[in-house]
């Protein structure tokens, strides 16, 4: 109600005699004295945002000094009115001459009788006021032209001012504000441009009054540029150019080039800079025809470079915001792809270990959907008892430290609980998650390694099997090194005999190691034997996979009853043959197992009159390890040899 002063230019503070300093903060009516109806053209510009041109005499005397004033609202970011624009004009009314002059033509009419020359002087006193008030008179409507320019200025300021607050598009902004720039320096063309830090150059947001090629040409423009913007840029400073064909700066430069191109003869450039001082762009005029911008239109287009430079700002600020809000949602949909996609387990809590997260990957693991969980603590519900069964304590648990203590945990090994009450083992990694320093929660990672687990004990058990198989094959080796190297044979005999048994061994351990060591069928353990000798034997029996054990014993076997034949009976002429059969009746448990080895067609048969390493083998160590001994026919028409054990003792398991 009382109008305080807020800003006051050097002008006004001539016209009201003091300073600013003295005026920031009194009363209008203290500061330019005036009637009640200026006052309440303030007051009704102010209720009703409607701007208003006010005329009041000063003193009521002969001399007095006519005010002109000139208001309009300033709205705040709702469109409210905030505050007020005054324009104050002072002129010294004519009044005190017209007074002189008639108290002059007065005089000259009661002396006129005493001085004729006096009158003609008088005369010509008056056609020079007559003059003189033409002269002011021309005057005041030049003023009265400049204050209304300023004013459908200012009106213009104040609507793109409202503009900007009321609309969101800055393209508009753009178009809104050239047109303005042209209104105001009544000028053909207009630019705006914004500086791309990254490059020093300067891009092109809009324009008026362009031939395309000339847009398409200054689309950016550098600091080597020759226009008056790229010497604006250099110096951050305003450039004007009245005449581009007089300026010595721009001759035979391709910017001359294209400012003929539009058919501009001058322009000026000002730069855009931010309330804190950074150059943010680039705002320009341009005539067809030499112009030199007068110095109150440059003050006026000065605060509508302050309004584009603002807009500009919010632009930049808004790009980065754009673009940060565009990175966010791809880092948050690699992130939501990444975790979907996980083989992990993967879940988050909040500081008091609350569910707030969970990828499909943990909720196949826990078999727990994500919305049964979500805001329970996850402790409770897949981590409170050991595989035992035992309770679990909260406190004893090393991913909930991590909300403690802030340190991650990193492939801890433990147990989950799943809905079903399953228990399974994991390797999990806990981190902090934090907020402005602090711990705001916590992310898991986990995987089951049943698998790893069962591998790990599967790698154990195979370990021990083996070291049990190499000792028991150092056992038949050591066996079979002191039976054959005897003093009976030379030691040519011996390493042959030796090689040849090691030989038969080897190929079992072969046979059993294309199984896995699980067994080896008995027909292959006799054809690799026997391969030597194809067509001279027949074999017939049913599948039979025999154990590791009773797979080398039986190589052995067969292989001293080969070498025998082949020494001694049906091998060792042309006509000899041997028929090898087997069968295996009745279960697993109960089953029996026979095998016979018949020899026909070699030299008679005689009883051996000594027993080396190879009776050795096929008597006692065949009944040692089938129990059962073995039935041996020394037949003249040929050697028999045939055995009976249970079936378990030399199959192999399911």
């Amino acid at each position: 109600e009382a109008h305080l002063i807020h800003y006051a230019n050097a002008a006004f503070c001539r016209l009201a005699g003091t300073s600013q300093q003295a005026l920031t903060g009194r009363p209008f009516a203290e500061a330019m004295p005036q009637g009640d109806s200026c006052l309440a053209v303030l007051d009704r510009v102010y209720r009703t945002g409607e701007a208003e041109i006010h005329g009041e005499s000063g003193e009521p005397d002969p001399h007095s000094v006519f005010r002109s004033y000139a208001v309009w609202p300033l709205p705040d970011k709702t469109g409210r009115t905030a505050g007020l624009a005054i324009q104050v004009t002072e002129t010294e009314k004519f009044h005190r001459n017209a007074n002189e002059l008639t108290e002059a033509l007065l005089l000259s009419s009661v002396r006129q009788h005493e001085n004729a020359e006096a009158a003609e002087n008088l005369n010509g006193m008056l056609r020079m006021e007559i003059t003189h008030r033409r002269r002011m008179e021309d005057a005041l409507r030049e003023s009265e032209a400049r204050l209304a320019k300023e004013l459908a200025a200012m009106q213009s300021l104040q609507r793109v001012s409202t503009f900007m607050i009321r609309k969101g598009g800055p393209d508009a902004l753009y178009q809104r504000i050239m047109d303005t720039a042209v209104a105001m320096m009544g000028s053909d063309a207009a630019s705006m441009q914004v500086l791309d830090e990254g490059d020093a150059r300067l891009r092109l947001l809009a324009w008026r009054g362009f031939h395309p090629d000339s847009a398409k040409f200054w689309q950016q423009v550098s600091l080597e540029s020759e226009s008056s913007c790229g010497a604006a840029l250099r110096s951050q400073r305003r450039i004007v150019v009245p005449d581009v064909e007089t300026c010595a700066a721009m001759a035979n430069t391709q910017d001359l080039e294209f400012y003929r191109k539009s058919g501009f003869r001058a322009v000026q450039s000002t730069p855009l800079v931010s309330r804190d001082g950074r150059l943010l762009g680039m705002i320009s005029t341009h005539w067809r025809a030499p112009h030199q911008p007068a110095n109150d239109d440059l003050r006026l287009f000065d605060v509508l470079a302050r309004q584009a430079a603002d807009l500009v700002e919010r632009g930049l600020s808004d790009e980065a915001q754009a673009r940060m809000e565009e990175q966010r949602q791809r880092a948050l949909a690699f992130d939501e792809a990444v975790m979907a996609n996980m083989s992990e387990g993967l879940y988050t809590t909040d500081r008091h270990g609350l569910v707030t997260s969970m990828n499909p990957a943990a909720e196949t693991l826990f078999g727990w959907r994500f919305e049964e969980l979500k805001g329970l603590r996850m402790h409770d519900m897949t981590h409170h008892r050991r595989p035992d069964g035992s309770p679990y304590p909260a406190e004893e648990c090393a991913g909930l430290h991590v909300l403690e203590t802030g340190e991650a945990v990193i492939d801890q090994e433990d147990f989950f609980i799943r809905k079903d009450g399953s228990v399974f083992p994991v390797v999990y990694s806990a981190s902090p998650l934090r907020d402005r320093g602090a711990i705001a929660g916590k992310v898991v990672i986990f995987h089951d390694i049943t698998e790893r687990k069962q591998a790990s004990d599967r790698e154990r058990a195979l370990a021990g099997e083996l070291a049990h198989r190499n000792r028991n094959l150092l056992t038949v080796i050591q066996a079979i090194v002191a039976r054959t190297l005897t003093d009976q044979h030379t030691p040519a005999e011996n390493r042959l005999a030796l090689m040849h048994r090691l030989e038969a061994l080897a190929r079992s351990q072969k046979i059993l190691e294309s199984g896995g060591f699980e067994g080896a069928p008995l027909a292959e353990v006799i054809r690799l034997e026997l391969e030597s000798f194809t067509g001279r034997y027949q074999m017939a029996g049913p599948d039979l996979a025999l154990n590791p054990k009773a797979a080398q014993t039986f190589a052995l076997l067969v292989h001293e009853l080969a070498t025998n034949a082949t020494k001694h009976g049906a091998l060792s002429n042309p006509g000899g043959r041997i028929a090898i059969d087997w069968s295996a009746e009745g279960g697993d448990d109960g089953g029996r197992f026979k095998f016979r080895w018949r020899e026909r067609g070699g030299p008679p048969v005689l009883p051996p009159n000594r027993k080396g390493f190879g009776r050795v083998l096929i008597e006692k160590v065949a009944a040692q390890e089938f129990g059962a001994a073995p039935r041996i026919g020394f037949a003249p028409e040929g050697l028999s040899y045939e055995i009976e054990t249970p079936l378990p003792v030399v199959a192999a398991g399911p």
